[in-house]
């Protein structure tokens, strides 16, 4: 039990703290407690795990980078322990005062932050009433006893960091956080209103920039204003009718807010499997007799007891309802967090994770009953390829036709999926009719019977539009399809299966490029390539790396001389180029370590991993960590990739300075120091008899000419693996090279919490060659 220590030490008869109990609430609650028991100490807690990590800090925290504070850790508390605040009394453990004198939340710098607490370093950053920046706590490795829990809290060097002899904060903010019964500079005495109108968003389509504004995640669900006056609660709709009877679960939990009159706003949701709001769900389960789980996610408090907050700031009114949602501790009554400034980047995110959007807001700004530009709303709109079977008879002045019919492939039949009709112009309408014309067909080519069929023309789905819309229905239609171009790229073929095993598609194949394009487009364009086409199936392949007459438009060729003679060398520019691989039925995609523009300077360094057959997953993770710690006392930052084969690369971005012939020899000195340190584990020639039982450590990737395996690009292998860049902390012997495919790896991409080789390009390395003649 993880709080058999602390209850044991405690008589919840005589002592009001609270009993143990694990919370799985996962807010990252931060606290520091003032504990005047026979010593003066702090108290310092970090939520993880269901359970507030502790430690005494006898002299409490410094901002100063250069001292460190013994930090004893002690045992777990409960979570609630996080809002108490009184007198323990005599003959209990830790008799005394205890004062809340810090409080806020803490954001992990670890990937794996519970795994950085046990190996004894845990990095953080603190956003809290009085802290601020980031803090490390570091366990003091004894020589005497593993079992010592002697830790050090140590603040980093950044903007909140001050010198001690400059500045104390021990003594400079000695008194509790918790606020007084009404905040500051509110008039007194409003009456409880019985109305509220709630404040709009205003539609943008991009986010604000700058400290002034933070985001939220925009949520798909029902804004519900909650009154709550007494014993009475009402929760209303943004149309003031009255909703209370659809959410029991939310009535009782706001029935144990301590608060006696209190409104808030928010957004009820359910979610779906895969944690998003999903509005058809909420939809559906509103007179549902089945009991379902409604959550509130709370963002704002416009009254409290006997005070009317709209006049308060955003931030002011978000830091009282964060600790009066803490201190309820009701699972289903959420504080909506957010995020303050770098908009863009949130926004860029929230949308690879598939979610609707985000909602941004002035934090200096009152809360206004209306629609304002304080309050702006940025939705996420999805965009795929989808194939054209027919079209409806124009209607009114509409020209040509009235909307399209829709589908996508699906073993190996067309699967109808909706009409589009909004996003046409005369030109387009035009264009587009011109195409369909000559594909009129007199069957229905879709394998289910699409509404408004009797008065449909079909066509022969050889066309392929792009499409923009805001979700699926439950019944797999589009929602607010908007048609944005054709496909420049004519996909011949579309349900050609090239990979049996999962049957997967030549359109499958196009459709997976086309949802990960920005991940692989900086590692391909403008770069030499050698390709692999596969135009049947991935088991007849054929390699091709010069234009040639039939070679597509969007396919560029760079002269590279060859020995005696120059060639043109295949290079694209952009998606359209990417596609056109696929249309090529291409299978893999190997580019050059240099750019068209410095052909002859390479700009990174691929060492590559090849095991014999016989050589376990794990000795592979091995030799690749080897590299690496070789490389960083070289002062050189490596990356690592699957390649969707057996195998791993090592991979080093530089700057491009030295021609491929240094490259190369740079490249098999390090290979020859792997083989000297490690002779019976590793070799660098390809005879196989030499390999039995070794790693093969290929160099020869860095001589002129030579390729690799691109960052995402699929390889001619059975259900189409993909070659995947990872942390180097997700490295282990539990994740195999083939892990990840056409079908999982957009899944791994949409919850990325931080891309892998996000900095590939923006670092600025040199192998500095010269200094070391």
């Amino acid at each position: 039990m993880k709080f058999a220590l602390y209850n044991k030490k405690r008589d919840f008869k005589k002592t009001r703290e609270p009993k143990g109990i694990v919370k799985n609430k996962y807010h990252h609650l931060f606290v520091i407690q003032k504990h005047a028991a026979s010593h003066l100490h702090y108290d310092f807690r970090l939520e993880l795990n269901g359970v507030l990590l502790s430690w005494a800090v006898p002299k409490g925290p410094s901002l100063d980078p250069t001292v460190k504070r013994l930090a004893m850790h002690v045992e777990d508390h409960p979570v609630e322990y996080g809002n108490f605040e009184g007198i323990i009394p005599e003959g209990q453990y830790g008799a005394g005062t205890v004062m809340l004198w810090d409080k806020g939340i803490w954001i992990p710098e670890d990937e794996n932050p519970l795994k950085a607490y046990r190996d004894g370093h845990l990095r953080f950053t603190i956003k809290a009433k009085k802290l601020k920046g980031r803090f490390s706590l570091i366990k003091f490795k004894s020589l005497k006893s593993s079992k010592d829990n002697a830790w050090f809290l140590i603040k980093s060097k950044d903007k909140y960091a001050k010198s001690k002899d400059e500045y104390d904060i021990i003594l400079e903010k000695p008194n509790s956080v918790w606020r007084p019964p009404f905040p500051k500079g509110v008039k007194l005495q409003s009456a409880f209103p019985k109305i509220i109108f709630p404040e709009l968003a205003t539609l943008t389509d991009i986010p604000p920039n700058g400290e002034n504004w933070l985001h939220e995640i925009k949520l798909d669900g029902y804004r519900i204003l909650t009154f709550k006056k007494g014993k009475k609660i009402r929760l209303m709709s943004r149309n003031n009718k009255e909703w209370t009877k659809y959410f029991p679960n939310l009535h009782h939990a706001l029935s144990q807010l301590s608060a006696t009159n209190i409104i808030l706003d928010g957004e009820v949701v359910l979610l779906d499997e895969n944690h998003r709001s999903d509005f058809q769900l909420l939809q559906n389960s509103i007179n549902s007799k089945e009991e379902k789980n409604f959550l509130y996610y709370i963002f704002d408090i416009l009254y409290y007891e006997k005070f009317d907050l709209m006049s308060l700031t955003l931030l002011e009114r978000k830091s009282l309802l964060q600790e009066i949602l803490y201190e309820a501790n009701q699972d289903c009554l959420i504080y909506n967090d957010h995020i303050i400034g770098s908009g863009a980047e949130i926004f860029k995110k929230a949308c690879k994770m598939s979610l609707e959007g985000i909602v941004s807001k002035n934090i200096q700004s009152p809360y206004i009953e209306k629609r304002t530009k304080d309050w702006l709303k940025i939705k996420c709109v999805k965009r795929q390829e989808f194939v054209i079977g027919g079209f409806t008879r124009p209607q009114g002045a509409r020209s040509h036709f009235g909307s399209l019919y829709l589908g996508y492939y699906e073993n190996n039949k067309l699967i109808y999926c909706g009409n589009v009709g909004t996003g046409f112009n005369e030109k387009s309408l035009t264009q587009i009719s011109k195409k369909l014309n000559p594909l009129i067909i007199k069957k229905n080519p879709f394998a289910t019977k699409p509404p408004g069929r009797t008065g449909a023309t079909w066509v022969s789905p050889k066309l392929v539009a792009d499409i923009e819309f805001s979700e699926w229905t439950d019944d797999n239609i589009l929602r607010q399809a908007r048609f944005k171009g054709l496909l420049p790229i004519k996909i011949t073929n579309p349900n050609k299966i090239l990979y049996p095993e999962g049957k997967i598609t030549k359109l499958d194949l196009m459709q997976y490029y086309d949802e990960i394009m920005d991940w692989i487009l900086p590692f391909i364009v403008n770069r030499p390539l050698t390709i692999l086409r596969c135009p049947d199936s991935y088991k007849e392949c054929f390699f091709q790396k010069h234009i040639n007459k039939s070679t597509p438009q969007h396919l560029y060729g760079i002269s590279i001389k060859e020995k005696e003679k120059t060639e043109k060398t295949i290079y694209i520019k952009d998606r359209e180029g990417l596609l056109s691989l696929v249309q090529m039925g291409t299978l893999e995609i190997h580019p050059w370590g240099s750019r068209i523009e410095r052909v002859e300077l390479p700009d990174m360094i691929t060492i590559d991993l090849d095991p014999a057959p016989d050589i376990p997953w794990k000795k592979v993770v091995i030799a690749a960590k080897r590299i690496k710690e070789t490389l960083d006392h070289l002062k050189l930052k490596s990356f690592v990739k699957t390649t969707g084969g057996k195998g791993l690369h090592v991979v080093i971005p530089i700057q491009p300075e030295y021609p491929w012939a240094t490259m190369k020899k740079f490249a098999h000195a390090l290979v020859q120091f792997m083989m000297e340190n490690y002779p019976n584990e590793y070799v660098d020639v390809m005879t196989k008899i030499k390999r039995k039982g070794k790693i093969f450590v290929d160099y020869m990737r860095n001589q002129r000419g030579a390729t690799s395996i691109a960052a995402y690009s699929t390889r001619a292998k059975p259900h189409a693996p993909v070659a995947v860049p990872l942390h180097w902390d997700e490295l282990t012997s539990r994740k195999k090279d083939t892990d990840y495919t056409i079908k999982t790896l957009p899944e791994r991409l949409n919850h990325l919490k931080k891309d892998p080789w996000k900095d590939f390009f923006k670092i600025r390395q040199s192998l500095n060659l010269d200094k070391l003649k």
